[in-house]
């Protein structure tokens, strides 16, 4: 078994960042439904419910990564400020190695770190993450982390998908003429987050399916209800484009899924914070 590790700076951030979010289309959601879609003390991570898991390959970042990753935090350093200690560490063991006439030995010294460390200030708010019912998912997790806008505009993903660590969920509802009813709760996959001046300014959700889910009568309502209701709710409630919704498949080419994450990076996230003309769908 695999302990989970919390960290909790990055929790704090997270949980009220998306609160500071999410508070404020309560009262909207409320009025046209009949009851709140969104809970108010809504949380990414339930910490009492973090529980050990199994070993698998499903695991994101593997073990070794979390292990450096918590190392890093532990010393307080940067993974620049890392990465840079272990190269002086390593120049120094050359020049000993050559007064000692082993000039030709080239130490064993993990100098660059991977993706998962690199990435680690923008995402992992718990680690590791548990992809074991979907490896489509790690992977789009671990494409986007490359992605040069994402990692140029600094903006930070967050895996949601942990049904049992999560209430961070959306109530649906479908309506029937003139009535809604429940079609159940929506738990979005990822949260790709833009911050100004430390504040959440944009939520890009990123839903990801496999085949034979994706045509599902259930999903198709939820799914309906957040592009539809949720995503226009919010977006008038704050006066600009805060939320988008982008959907992914694992019957695409998964280039072309990384492309859709980037197009949609570029052109959501570059919008100016008041869109003239009334919001763009």
């Amino acid at each position: 078994m695999l302990s989970r590790q919390t960290r909790p700076d990055k929790c704090g951030k997270m949980i009220v960042g998306l609160m500071s979010t999410a508070l404020g289309l309560i009262k909207a959601a409320k009025d046209t439904y009949g009851e709140e879609i969104f809970p108010k003390e809504a949380q990414m991570l339930i910490v009492s419910t973090l529980k050990a898991i199994p070993r698998h390959d499903k695991l994101y970042p593997t073990e070794k990564e979390t292990g450096q990753i918590l190392n890093i935090d532990a010393s307080g350093k940067t993974v620049a400020e890392t990465e840079r200690a272990l190269v002086e560490a390593s120049r120094q063991m050359q020049e000993q190695l050559a007064a000692q006439g082993m000039g030709n030995f080239t130490p064993n010294v993990e100098i660059k770190f991977p993706v998962a460390v690199q990435s680690k200030e923008k995402t992992f708010h718990y680690l590791p993450y548990n992809f074991a019912q979907s490896r489509f998912e790690k992977d789009i997790l671990e494409g986007i982390l490359t992605i040069k806008d994402f990692r140029e505009r600094e903006l930070e993903i967050y895996y949601n998908g942990e049904k049992d660590i999560t209430d961070f969920r959306i109530e649906c509802f479908k309506k029937n003429n003139k009535s809604w009813f429940k079609v159940g709760k929506y738990t979005p996959d990822f949260l790709l987050l833009e911050r100004k001046d430390k504040e959440i300014s944009r939520v890009l959700i990123i839903e990801t399916k496999g085949s034979g889910f994706a045509d599902q009568p259930g999903f198709i309502n939820r799914r309906e209800f957040v592009e539809k209701e949720f995503i226009p709710l919010n977006n008038n409630k704050f006066g600009y484009r805060k939320f988008e919704y982008l959907y992914l498949t694992d019957s695409e080419d998964f280039e072309k899924n990384l492309n859709e994450v980037g197009k949609a990076i570029r052109e959501f996230m570059s919008e100016p914070p008041a869109v003239a003309g009334g919001l763009k769908r």
